[in-house]
């Protein structure tokens, strides 16, 4: 009797230790506190398309900027994500960067925050460009600085990996025959106000 009691007592102690613990998406425990983030690049940056896996629509790209994690998240946080226009103007004017403008503000957008839930090693920011941005600077590399800042719950950034680097190359995104051109249907004509046949409207002080 002794006996079963003792092994009932060593299967119930089991159970509440395997039940204390956390386990990742992939079944393994997780053993750590905080973990560091930092952006997963090349040199401190992102080659579109040589080292991205983005996908085109009509309306822009979209492009998966990778945030790695030193081990399985203990617990659910956030990071802010903002960009960071000073450290491409400077590349651009000390000559570092050939043939590349600053991606415009209102042509790109992605979240401000990552909210990066328990069990994940990584996280997927999704940087949205717009179609116009390709089209307007075809030819030239568009560059834009990505940067983590104030991770919650004492979890922390490499400073190596802080900040990266997106550099699009536009000729590769598009063909010139994909271009959308705007034009006056009659450019290089002399158009004849008022035309022959044509009414116009009138206000009170026209």
């Amino acid at each position: 009797m002794k006996k079963v009691l003792w092994i009932i007592s060593a299967a119930l102690f089991m159970l509440e230790l395997y039940s204390c613990k956390k386990f990742d998406r992939s079944g393994e425990p997780v053993k750590v506190s905080n973990v560091t983030l930092s952006f997963k690049d090349t040199n401190g940056e992102v080659l579109v398309p040589a080292d991205s896996n983005y996908t085109k629509s009509p309306s822009g790209i979209d492009i998966p900027l990778r945030i790695t994690l030193s081990d399985a998240v203990p617990r659910r946080f956030t990071v802010n994500v903002s960009s960071d226009p000073d450290t491409i103007n400077t590349l651009i004017a000390e000559q570092k960067l050939k043939n590349t403008v600053l991606l415009p503000s209102e042509r790109y957008s992605f979240p401000s925050t990552a909210d990066i839930l328990f069990g994940e090693d990584h996280y997927d920011l999704d940087l949205h460009v717009d179609m116009t941005a390709i089209e307007i600077h075809y030819g030239q590399t568009l560059a834009l600085a990505v940067t983590l800042s104030d991770p919650t719950k004492n979890n922390t950034i490499n400073p190596s990996g802080k900040t990266v680097i997106v550099l699009i190359n536009t000729s590769n995104i598009i063909k010139p025959s994909e271009i959308h051109y705007v034009y006056f249907t009659d450019a290089g004509m002399l158009s004849m106000i008022p035309k022959p046949n044509a009414s116009y409207q009138q206000s009170a002080t026209d």
